[in-house]
């Protein structure tokens, strides 16, 4: 069952990223569920990470970086989430789409803003490629109330 929602969470995620749909009403369109998807703050600080990697690291893909945020083990503690319910980052996706994670605007903005500022030879960016959450820093911490 778990292995079903992380293929939904990741299918969900992929759609809105490519923008699969027509302009004739397609229900899985840009403007409907994948725009839901990307609004999701859990969505927005993992594209934020994955975009600053993908810029500061050559051959290394966006896509490449989003299939290994979402099994991250260890970037919970770095919002605030407890481990026992939140094991990888794609349980943190699923946990704000149902709305048992509430996130808190201001603080999700200042952890996009510091992700945003991280320059590409800062430590945290350089050893991102194996381990995204190096780039989910101090001011994550809170992004989400539980």
């Amino acid at each position: 069952m778990i292995n079903r929602f992380r293929y939904v969470i990741f299918a969900l995620i992929w759609i809105s990223i490519s923008g699969c749909g027509t302009d004739t009403g397609n229900p899985m369109s840009q403007d409907s569920l994948g725009q839901i998807i990307q609004n999701l703050s859990s969505v927005k600080i993992m594209n934020k990470a994955c975009e600053k990697l993908s810029f500061c690291h050559q051959g290394y893909s966006f896509q490449e970086c989003e299939e290994t945020f979402l099994k991250l083990e260890n970037v919970h503690p770095k919002l605030g989430l407890p481990v026992e319910q939140y094991a990888q980052y794609e349980n943190v996706i699923q946990a704000e789409q149902v709305g048992s994670i509430i996130p808190i605007g201001e603080a999700s903005q200042r952890c996009m803003d510091e992700v945003e500022a991280l320059g590409c030879g800062d430590s945290r960016v350089v050893n991102g490629v194996r381990d995204p959450s190096e780039l989910i820093g101090p001011s994550c911490m809170g992004v989400f109330e539980n």
